[in-house]
């Protein structure tokens, strides 16, 4: 099994002119399953667009990871 990492668009929430995007490190099983959402566990981080400053900024949840 491999895994990799996955932008959950279904899942983006917009709050104050910011999209949040989640990012999920999963198995490529579970990406072939055709799971239209992803699990908390799974959560390692977010891609954030700041939509009023045309910013993006990536926020990685290093402490999840089994490096």
């Amino acid at each position: 099994m491999k895994e990799g990492l996955v932008f959950s668009f279904k899942q983006t929430e917009f709050q104050d002119r910011t999209y949040q995007i989640p990012l999920f490190l999963v198995g490529d099983t579970h990406i072939r399953m055709g799971s239209p959402t992803f699990k908390d566990d799974a959560l390692i981080g977010h891609l954030t667009y700041y939509s009023s400053q045309r910013t993006w900024d990536l926020d990685i949840n290093k402490k999840n990871w089994e490096l």
